[in-house]
């Protein structure tokens, strides 16, 4: 609902908000001109009477009926001049009258605009339903950002996305918080406006009169003014000339003050009512007025509507549904791809598994989660694709599916599910969870689960579709190619060769073009051909280390592995960085147990290698042999020698006794408890047979000191980078 929300409201209200954004953005430039106007002066230290008496000295011809000080701090005092009638600014240390600043109407007309749209009554109220439709807005796309986000605990995480989607929740993030307060300011001075909330000046001050007339007294000798700070101070009212019952009435930053115009004492005092505080600070909430530093703030704010609307415009075309070629009428197909898409790309997977389908003679129907019908009546099987947004909910297209399962008359019998996720959130795939339970019958695979868009990953789980369906066809998507960078391979270390599976340990360089920043545990997308999808390796290396590392163990008809393993010194090769924050070193210097298994330990490497803090850190790695593959192994002497690495546990499967790495987290499982107790991370990483036999060792562990692997998920304390 808030997506749809926010998109029509966007639709309907995009040029009156856009012109009230633009002209906020003008209007905000006037408190910072103000700021630094060369009449503004210090006020602290100077009392009303100080600064009277040095008027009264420098301008003997002056009368002065009111003194004001303006929101940007300039006092302006109104006055008889001879027989003229003055409003000058003041300079506070002489008391000399200053040339006047001349009002820029331009500010004037662009302020109509704004409040108004040069229409008037009718104005005001279409630019009091702008605010309140923009405040709207501005909450639906909150909600919608911690949504992709996973929530308040992934506030801060990186967003990503094509560079629309990129700009628009990066803006998004940064500038929330100032739009929503400049909406609801300007929501509510527009309801004070219209009389709906009360202004708080419905209600006058009482008004006392002097008690007796005494002998005149010289304004700045009243103890009254001399008590009353300069940088308090908003207006002060002389009494009219000769008539002894008036006082002089002050309006400060507190409330109303009057004083005797004899005697200087104070005569009564009124605080603001909680209305016309509230109206004050939304004034400068909404404006700036009197604080330059925050209307550049709302300048910026302002600003960055065009943006938004641009970007959004640009975000909603990509996600308009495309036509789909040969896609077959619901009533005749014979196999139903149902797609979950949040930003389009789980589409792109679908709409290929659909061409790919179709070209092996199936007839196939494709369409979103929300459009499933009640009956297939010929179809024997449905394959679900299902992307997970923020932390764990279902796409906008796809929020109704499981409800639309539930009440299913005829459908296939048969399913498989493949779950689109970022395994840096804690809820991955956790719709494709939700939306396999739903489905009815029997699964023809076991749920799979494509981690940030994984092309190998597809094409592995096609592979597997291929065989259970009985048709001949092969899944090679690959979205959009990123910008790349030229490596050039300067060091290879091989392994492997006792036991016929080569992997080597490869240094390369960048030569060409740039590659983003990057950490140990962040991956790497390689391409070993021009037109060959990407290959994604864990980076046993960080930018500062001024070289790209990758453990790579060649696989059985693995292109870019044995592209990889095979690749001569000094050739180059395309790749690209792929972030993964969900699986970096803890910030705080605690413990951190890393659990891998073969090249799992790249990651691991990258890291250890940077822990010039000696933070204390176990390394639990298992392995087929000692004497083929035992990657690291003078580093690993080293690291522990000088104190980065504090322990090292290996397991290896083909020696005498053989042994696992979980089999060590059992027989460490102390030392494991004692740094769980100490507040300690453990992170995993390795193939998904491995990582489940380490997720039952850990919750078995975790148990016996009052906590669980589900807990130790919670509070980011188990991470896993899986393949």
């Amino acid at each position: 609902m808030a997506r749809s929300l926010h998109l029509w409201l966007a639709l309907l209200f995009a040029i009156p908000v856009l012109v009230i954004a633009l002209s906020g953005t003008i209007l905000a430039v006037k408190p910072v001109m103000q700021a630094y106007s060369s009449a503004v002066q210090p006020l602290a230290g100077l009392s009303a009477a100080t600064v009277l008496q040095r008027v009264a000295e420098a301008n003997p011809r002056l009368t002065v009926e009111r003194v004001r000080v303006t929101p940007s701090g300039v006092v302006m005092v109104k006055g008889k001049l001879g027989s003229r009638r003055v409003e000058k600014p003041v300079d506070v240390q002489t008391g000399a009258l200053l040339r006047p600043q001349k009002d820029n109407g331009f500010f004037t007309f662009v302020r109509d605009i704004h409040r108004e749209f040069l229409l008037g009554k009718v104005g005001r109220y279409v630019s009091l339903a702008s605010a309140a439709m923009f405040t709207i807005m501005l909450v639906s796309g909150l909600i919608m950002l911690l949504r992709q986000l996973g929530g308040w605990r992934g506030a801060l995480q990186k967003i990503r996305g094509r560079r629309a989607n990129w700009l628009h929740g990066v803006l998004g993030r940064a500038l929330i918080l100032p739009l929503i307060i400049t909406a609801v300011t300007g929501l509510y001075m527009g309801l004070v406006t219209q009389k709906s909330v009360p202004s708080g000046a419905e209600v006058r001050p009482y008004y006392p009169e002097t008690p007796a007339e005494l002998a005149p007294v010289l304004a700045h000798d009243l103890a009254g003014l001399k008590a009353q700070p300069m940088d308090g101070l908003q207006e002060l009212l002389f009494p009219i000339p000769g008539d002894w019952f008036d006082v002089f009435a002050l309006k400060t930053n507190t409330g109303f003050v009057f004083v005797d115009q004899f005697t200087g004492e104070t005569l009564s005092t009124t605080s603001y009512s909680n209305w016309q505080v509230a109206l004050e600070w939304m004034a400068v909430l909404h404006a700036g007025v009197g604080a330059a530093p925050w209307a550049i703030v709302l300048g910026i704010a302002s600003l960055s509507v065009p943006v938004f609307l641009v970007t959004g415009v640009l975000v909603w075309w990509r996600k308009r549904q495309p036509r789909i070629a040969q896609n077959v009428r619901a009533d005749i197909a014979e196999i139903v791809v149902m797609v979950g898409s949040q930003n389009g790309t789980t589409y792109g997977f679908a709409r290929h598994l659909h061409r790919q389908l179709t070209q092996a003679g199936a007839k196939v129907r494709l369409e979103e989660m929300n459009a499933a019908k009640p009956a297939y009546p010929k179809a024997k099987t449905m394959l679900a694709l299902a992307a997970t947004y923020g932390n764990g909910a279902p796409p906008q297209n796809a929020n109704r599916f499981c409800e639309r399962a539930a009440k299913a008359t005829n459908w296939p019998d048969q399913h498989a599910v493949l779950g689109f996720g970022d395994r840096s959130f804690p809820q991955f795939c956790a719709f494709a969870q939700a939306a396999e339970q739903a489905l009815p019958g029997k699964p023809l695979l076991p749920m799979a689960s494509i981690d940030r868009q994984s092309s190998q990953s597809f094409t592995a789980w096609g592979r597997d579709l291929s065989r259970v369906i009985g048709l001949d066809f092969t899944l090679d998507h690959q979205p959009k190619r990123p910008k790349t960078a030229q490596l050039t391979l300067t060091e290879r270390i091989h392994f492997g060769a006792g036991i016929s599976t080569p992997s080597a340990i490869l240094r390369l360089r960048v030569t060409g073009g740039r590659l983003a920043r990057f950490r140990a545990g962040d991956m790497i997308g390689i391409y070993a051909a021009p037109n060959a999808a990407p290959r994604i390796y864990s980076l046993g290396s960080c930018s500062a280390d001024g070289f790209v590392e990758l453990c790579v163990a060649q696989q059985e008809g693995g292109l870019c592995s044995t592209y990889l393993n095979h690749l001569e010194l000094g050739k180059s090769l395309e790749a690209y960085i792929i972030p993964n924050p969900g699986f970096v070193m803890p910030p705080r210097k605690r413990p951190v147990m890393m659990i891998g298994a073969g090249t799992g330990i790249a990651p691991f490497a990258g890291m250890i290698r940077a822990n010039g803090s000696n933070r204390a850190i176990d390394l639990f790695w298992g392995n087929r042999h000692p004497d083929s593959d035992f990657y690291y192994r003078q580093e690993i002497s080293q690291w522990l020698a000088d104190g980065r690495l504090t322990g090292f546990y290996p397991a290896f499967s083909r020696t005498t006794p053989g042994a696992y790495v979980q089999d060590q987290l059992t027989q460490k499982g102390d030392l494991l408890q004692a740094r769980l107790r100490g507040g300690g991370t453990i992170m995993v990483c390795g193939s998904q047979r491995m990582a489940t036999a380490v997720r039952t060792r850990i919750d078995a562990l975790a148990s016996h000191i009052g906590t669980s692997l589900a807990e130790l998920r919670r509070q980011n304390r188990y991470l896993e980078d899986i393949y």
